[in-house]
């Protein structure tokens, strides 16, 4: 019988083929390590060293191999600048200003030149995954006995991040791992969940993706966030909608349809809003969620308040006494609180423009189809979860490095499914044809 090669298994003929996304890796790495270099004052973390290092190859491959800008990268190039000139305005210092451009758009254009391919962004996501299932036994310490152990090694060489101090939960504490906050290491396993699934590997029997996915689900319970656990539970059930309603043409019309629907009639019918409702049962603190929401409502007032510039690191506003903290833990808001409605705007469309982009991008490739359904279902999950949660530091240039990563569905992709020499197929195992599943009920 003559061999049979797939056209999965030739060089491909997208752009950047041989651009190897080992920087991608680099940084997502370098997020879980918590060592911090002070330069007078400018504090390096170990993801802004990598940064830095990945300007000049970022600009090589970017000359080498030009990439095609899109509307959303204008949009998303005009916020980081307009951020910068708000913070100036709000008497910032040069470096801030830099530390910002560098965390905002140095993530973004580093993914925009590496991450070409369906082969890069598998590997991007597996390098995530990874990364965050090998923190699991260290976090599981961490619950158990509120020691972080990582931070503790690491501290007696070099300077790290503190250990925060935190509230138990469920009987145990909330793991912080090497990142400031529990909630940033919640948020940060929770960005590679769908991904985990989906995108990690191109071959992958859904055993095998699904158990990566719980392990990655695993890791983020071990935060005991309540922001993380958001953004992995709408991850499900957007996931689960997808895998029952596969065959029914249009779900996604249907599913944003419905929840339009469902938020107007609760709008108008009830006396609390949609956020007052929810509050109740997804939090896992409701106290403090409670604060969250008034802390929101002043900070509101303070965005509108100040629309351009808005009110830069002064943190000093004016709260009614009954508010205990002023801490804003509402990614948007704080954004346009920090700088303006303006800068809150553009990112929302900048969020928002990538995810419509790339839904409307046909692709005829099934693996193509079910790595851009994972990126969707990320930043739907993200977008809301954000809503309870600030992304600071690492965590935040996470979320950067994400939406460009994706960028490269937004132009269309060659089908690697076909078969290069046509033959009868033959006849498989049941469960071998199960195993391909996952990505084939993308083609659609």
């Amino acid at each position: 019988m003559r061999d049979r090669r797939r056209a999965s298994d030739r060089p491909s003929t997208g752009a950047a083929t041989n651009a190897n996304p080992v920087w991608v890796a680099a940084l997502i790495v370098s997020f879980i390590v918590p060592i911090q270099i002070q330069l007078g004052d400018i504090r390096l973390s170990f993801y802004r060293i990598v940064l830095l290092l990945a300007v000049i190859p970022v600009i090589r491959q970017l000359s080498a191999q030009p990439i095609r800008f899109r509307w959303v990268d204008y949009v998303f190039i005009l916020f980081s600048l307009y951020g910068t000139v708000a913070l100036a305005a709000t008497g910032s210092s040069i470096p801030t200003l830099g530390i910002f451009l560098l965390e905002t758009i140095g993530p973004y254009m580093l993914a925009r030149a590496f991450i070409r391919n369906a082969d890069q962004f598998s590997t991007a996501a597996r390098v995530l995954s990874t990364t965050i299932i090998a923190m699991i036994p260290f976090a599981i310490f961490e619950n158990l006995t509120r020691q972080p152990i990582l931070l503790k090694i690491l501290d007696t060489v070099f300077p790290v991040l503190p250990n925060v101090p935190h509230e138990q939960r469920l009987g145990l504490d909330r793991a912080q791992v090497t990142f400031d906050h529990p909630i940033l290491f919640g948020m940060f396993c929770a960005f590679g969940f769908a991904m985990s699934i989906y995108a990690a590997r191109r071959h992958s029997p859904p055993k095998l993706s699904l158990r990566r996915g719980s392990l990655v689900g695993l890791a983020t319970f071990t935060s005991l966030s309540s922001g993380a656990f958001v953004a992995v539970g709408l991850q499900i059930v957007l996931i689960a909608y997808d895998r029952i309603l596969r065959n029914v043409p249009r779900r996604w019309w249907m599913l944003c349809i419905a929840i339009v629907v469902t938020y107007v009639t609760v709008e108008l019918l009830s006396n609390r809003t949609v956020a007052e409702i929810s509050i109740g049962f997804l939090a896992l603190n409701p106290g403090t969620a409670w604060t969250r929401l008034n802390v929101n409502g002043w900070a509101l007032e303070a965005i509108m308040a100040h629309p351009f510039f808005g009110l830069g690191f002064n943190w000093s506003w004016p709260v009614p006494f009954y508010i205990v903290t002023t801490s804003i833990d509402n990614f948007w808001l704080a954004m346009g609180f920090r700088q303006g409605l303006v800068t809150m705007v553009l990112l929302i469309l900048s969020v928002f423009g990538v995810m419509v982009t790339v839904a409307f991008t046909r692709q005829k490739d099934a693996f193509v189809n079910a790595c851009r359904v994972s990126y969707i279902v990320t930043f739907v999950a993200l977008s809301l979860s954000v809503v309870t949660v600030h992304l600071w530091n690492s965590a935040y240039c996470t979320f950067m490095l994400l939406l460009g990563c994706g960028m490269w569905m937004t132009e269309t992709q060659p089908d690697s499914s076909e078969e290069v020499e046509q033959e009868p197929e033959e006849e498989k195992p049941a469960g071998l044809r199960f195993s391909r599943d996952l990505h084939s009920n993308y083609r659609r």
